[in-house]
């Protein structure tokens, strides 16, 4: 969270950017998640609903007891590593964040988000109900998991326009686009 309490900022209008997933691990916001109670109640939430489709519960693994050992540390981010969790975990504390601002009565002149914060700055608008984006997403990303344990091949983000990046696809007939994250960020698969 950035907040600009400058004489230049006051009276200004407030805009609320929420990220994309990339870069999650292991008990990353633990201490958040628990001394905001709107933050722990959304965790709380979302591993109740998602119990039955995933089979554990989200904060299980999320938030697993510490170790001192690097080895260790490193096997517990692995399922972050997973799309499939590390969404459903950054949706959860988009949640919890939403519902504080909420209670802090913000009021955003307006939302936006990157990749997965376009879905979280859809809910907090309220055009589509918090159970609903998280049983989309989930589905969203067993979709995609199941394509692609069944075909071979990853996916490259490269910093390139997509014009540049379509010479690859010309070029390797198993390379296609899969999404342009930006002008100058392209996905290929």
């Amino acid at each position: 969270i950035s907040i600009w309490d400058t004489p230049e900022a006051k009276g200004e209008k407030i805009a609320l950017l929420f990220p994309g997933h990339g870069s999650q691990y292991a008990r990353q916001a633990r201490e958040m998640t628990a001394t905001i109670p709107e933050l722990r109640a959304a965790m709380d939430h979302i591993d109740e609903l998602m119990l039955e489709p995933l089979g554990y519960r989200l904060s299980s693994w999320l938030y697993p007891p510490s170790t001192f050992q690097e080895d260790e540390e490193e096997q517990q981010n692995k399922p972050l590593s997973n799309p499939h969790k590390s969404v459903l975990a950054l949706a959860a504390f988009e949640a919890g964040m939403i519902d504080l601002l909420t209670d802090m009565e913000l009021k955003p002149d307006m939302t936006a988000g990157h990749s997965l914060g376009e879905s979280a700055a859809i809910s907090y608008a309220g055009a589509i109900k918090r159970d609903d984006w998280y049983l989309y997403l989930e589905r969203r990303m067993r979709l995609m998991q199941d394509y692609a344990d069944t075909h071979i091949g990853d996916l490259l983000a490269i910093n390139l326009p997509r014009e540049e990046a379509m010479k690859f696809c010309e070029d390797y007939e198993t390379v296609a686009l899969a999404n342009q994250n930006a002008p100058d960020q392209t996905v290929l698969g």
